[in-house]
C-alpha cells in the first residue's frame, strides 16, 4: 500500500536530515578537539599550511568510523523525537500505522550506515593513521622542526642555530639541556648535521668543533669540554608519531592475524610496539563488533525516540549523548577485559549483545502499548 510507504520514506527522510546535521556537527568538534590537542607538536615540527589538508583528511576518516554512527544515532532520536512531541507519531498510530513502519526504515538506515562504518573500520582507518605518520615522519626528517634564528622548545631541550641548509646542514648551533634540572647542560658548536630516525623517533643531531658545559650542582665546579665530534641525541616523538613501531590500531586485519599466530606459535612481536597478544585479539574483535552499532542504535531509537516530551530535538540529543557514552563507555570497558583475561570475542561483543537487548525489549512494549 502507498500510505505505509509514504510514511516510511517519511520518517527516512526526517533520520537523514537530522543525521546530516549531526554528522557535521560531531565531525567538527572530534577534528577541533584532535587538532587544537595536538596543535603544538603540529607546530613543533614544522606542519605548513599546505600539510594541513592531507593532516585534516586523515584526521576526517580516522573520525568517521565513530562519527558516522554517532550522527545516525543522533539523527534517528532527533527526528523521532521532533515527531513524538509534535503529536505526528500519535497521529500516525491513531491512522493505523504499526511498529513496523516506524522499525523497519530506521533499521534500513542503520544496516547502510553499518556497511558504510564496516569499510571504513575496515579499509580506511588504519590506512589514513598510516598516512598521518608517514606524513609527520617525513616533515619531522626534513628539519623543519629547527628554524634558523628562532629558539626552539623540544620538550626540556632549547635549540637555537644561526642557519640551516636544505641538506640539513646547521651552523652557530646552540642547546640547553634541561633534562636533568639539577645539572643542566649547554652545547655550543659551529657547525651540525640534523637526522631523524623514523623507527625509533629520535633525532639526531652530528656536532663539529664545538664545547659542552655542565653547570655546577652546587657541590662542585661546573665542567666544561670541548670536542671535534660529538652527536647529540634527543626524543621527539609526539602523540601522533608515537615510535616508530607500528600500533594494533594501525595494523591491517592480516597483520594482526598474523601478529596473533606469531604469538600462539612461540614468536616474539618485540618489533610491534604491543607485545601482549590480548591487544591484537582485542583489536580483532573490535573491528567485527563496532560496525554494528548503528544497527543497534536503530533497535534503541525507534522506542526512546517516540516517547513523548516537550522540546523533542533537546530530548533526542540529550539521548544521544547517553546512548553514546554509554556505548563506547562499554567497548573501552571491553578492552580493558580483555587485558585481564576475558575472551576478546565476548568483551567487545558485549556492549552490542546488552544494548541490542536493551532494544529489543523496548520494542517489544512498545509493541504491547495500545495507540
Amino acid at each position: 500500500m502507498r500510505g505505509p510507504w509514504t510514511v516510511s520514506r517519511y520518517l527516512a527522510t526526517e533520520v537523514v536530515s537530522y543525521g546530516t546535521v549531526g554528522l557535521v556537527t560531531v565531525s567538527v568538534v572530534f577534528i577541533a578537539h584532535n587538532l587544537l590537542r595536538r596543535v603544538n607538536e603540529l607546530l613543533l615540527i614544522g606542519v605548513t599550511a599546505s600539510d594541513i589538508l592531507t593532516v585534516l583528511g586523515s584526521i576526517v576518516l580516522v573520525t568517521l568510523a565513530y562519527t558516522v554512527p554517532i550522527a545516525f544515532l543522533f539523527g534517528a532520536l532527533v527526528g523521532m523525537g521532533r515527531l513524538a512531541s509534535d503529536s505526528e507519531m500519535l497521529a500516525l498510530r491513531t491512522c493505523g500505522i504499526g511498529l513496523r513502519e516506524m522499525v523497519v526504515p530506521v533499521l534500513m538506515i542503520g544496516a547502510v550506515v553499518s556497511l558504510i562504518s564496516g569499510y571504513i573500520v575496515f579499509e580506511q582507518e588504519h590506512r589514513a593513521k598510516r598516512t598521518l605518520r608517514d606524513l609527520l615522519k617525513s616533515i619531522t626528517a626534513s628539519g623543519r622542526m629547527i628554524q634558523p634564528k628562532t629558539f626552539t622548545q623540544v620538550g626540556k631541550r632549547m635549540f637555537y642555530v644561526e642557519s640551516r641548509g636544505r641538506d640539513n646542514s646547521l651552523e652557530g648551533v646552540f642547546i640547553a639541556d634541561q633534562a636533568d634540572p639539577e645539572r643542566p647542560l649547554f652545547v655550543f658548536a659551529r657547525t651540525g648535521q640534523f637526522d631523524f630516525d623514523t623507527e625509533t623517533g629520535v633525532g639526531r643531531v652530528m656536532l663539529r668543533d664545538g664545547d659542552i658545559q655542565r653547570d655546577s650542582d652546587g657541590s662542585e665546579v661546573g665542567q666544561r669540554v670541548s670536542f671535534r665530534t660529538f652527536e647529540y641525541s634527543f626524543p621527539v616523538a609526539t602523540g601522533f608519531l608515537g615510535r616508530g613501531l607500528l600500533r594494533p590500531r594501525d595494523m591491517t586485519l592480516p597483520e594482526l592475524r598474523e601478529a596473533v599466530a606469531t604469538t600462539r606459535a612461540g614468536g616474539s612481536l618485540n618489533h610491534l610496539v604491543k607485545e601482549k597478544l590480548e591487544k591484537y585479539q582485542s583489536q580483532i574483535q573490535r573491528r567485527y563488533a563496532v560496525p554494528f552499532a548503528p544497527i543497534v542504535f536503530a533497535l534503541l531509537a525507534v522506542p526512546l525516540g517516540t516517547i513523548r516530551m516537550r522540546g523533542g530535538r533537546a530530548w533526542g540529543a540529550l539521548l544521544s549523548a547517553l546512548v553514546v557514552g554509554g556505548y563506547y563507555g562499554m567497548v573501552s570497558f571491553g578492552e580493558a577485559l580483555v587485558d585481564v583475561g576475558v575472551p576478546a570475542v565476548v568483551a567487545l561483543w558485549l556492549p552490542n549483545l546488552c544494548f541490542g537487548a536493551v532494544g529489543v525489549l523496548l520494542l517489544l512494549r512498545m509493541r504491547r502499548v495500545p495507540s
